[in-house]
């Protein structure tokens, strides 16, 4: 499945190995593959180390909350105080995955009251996760995965917007220094 990334990303010449986003993304709930395939180009960015720089428009009554863990846009004139508050909110280590053999590691700390470790063990789960790692369409898979699917969405792993899904936490791939900060 191929998604339109708003934002046209493009490399950033005043950093090296870093992302901006030209236009201004309209964060709603109206534009499913937009919104999860700017999703998927934070988390991917994130996990690269990259940096990157967007600006939106609006949030449009989109829940901003399971994205606290992802780079938060630029200050814009106007914003929605949900913007104002993912950017306060923000630090490294809020959401992100580990992968072993035969395993995926989670660690979710986006809401500290009810912060969780997850092993996904099960090959259903592990394979749900990485699927969608790409904005996928659950309509279109098999009963089991869906399953696997629905119960990542229940803990706040995959975020779904109408028939579509993606994979929230960023893979950790070198840990940030100092690394007792997650």
């Amino acid at each position: 499945m191929t998604a339109t990334v708003p934002g046209r990303p493009v490399p950033d010449p005043a950093w090296p190995d870093a992302t901006r986003l030209l236009d201004p993304v309209v964060l709603t709930p109206d534009e499913p593959q937009s919104v999860l395939a700017l999703v998927a180009v934070l988390r991917d960015c994130l996990s690269r180390g990259s940096r990157v720089t967007w600006r939106c428009r609006a949030t449009g009554g989109l829940d901003l909350t399971p994205l606290r863990h992802l780079p938060p846009p630029q200050w814009s004139a106007g914003e929605d105080r949900a913007v104002t508050d993912w950017r306060d909110t923000f630090r490294l280590g809020l959401c992100y995955y580990r992968q072993g053999p035969g395993f995926l590691g989670v660690r979710d700390v986006r809401d500290p009251v009810e912060s969780a470790v997850y092993v996904l063990d099960e090959p259903p789960l592990r394979e749900a996760f990485l699927r969608c790692l790409t904005p996928q369409r659950l309509d279109d898979w098999p009963t089991q995965g869906q399953a696997a699917a629905e119960e990542l969405i229940a803990e706040g792993l995959l975020l779904r917007l109408g028939g579509l899904a993606v994979t929230l936490p960023y893979r950790m791939r070198v840990w940030p220094v100092p690394a007792t900060a997650v």
